[in-house]
């Protein structure tokens, strides 16, 4: 994705660039980047909503093997659990094709949960409305 503005514009309050405006422009790239599998809805449901959770997974500072172990823990999906006990080429290029869109989402992160501080909003709950705004599609 391309902005007009940095991830330290957005850390520094310059900016304004929320947790579901970053979302919608992220699954905007990923549908522009799937035309390929025109037809198959599945697959494009899938890569978007994976590519959403390792991204959120990884501005939050995880690894991809914690991200791994907690999808098996929290999506018991048979099909799921298969795919993510086999080759983790797909989620190493994901990151890799995402690396300044994880950048930015850390900085909305960042932004948000400063914002939230600010307002009396403990933590932890800050952090679960994050990643259900960004996990809910």
């Amino acid at each position: 994705m391309e902005w007009d503005f940095t991830p330290e514009d957005i850390r520094s309050g310059k900016a304004d660039y929320s947790v579901l405006e970053f979302k919608e422009d992220l699954l905007d790239e990923i549908h522009v980047n799937l035309e390929e599998f025109r037809g198959n809805e599945e697959t494009k449901k899938f890569y978007s909503f994976l590519t959403v959770m390792l991204c959120t997974s990884l501005a939050f500072g995880k690894s991809i093997d914690s991200f791994v172990i907690s999808v098996k823990k929290y999506f018991p999906s048979k099909e799921l659990q298969k795919f993510l006990s086999g080759d983790r080429e797909l989620l190493e290029e994901i990151k890799e094709n995402n690396k300044e869109n994880i950048e930015m989402l850390r900085a909305v992160i960042h932004r948000r949960i400063e914002d939230d501080v600010d307002k009396g909003v403990p933590k932890d709950n800050i952090a679960k409305t994050i990643t259900t705004e960004l996990l809910t599609f």
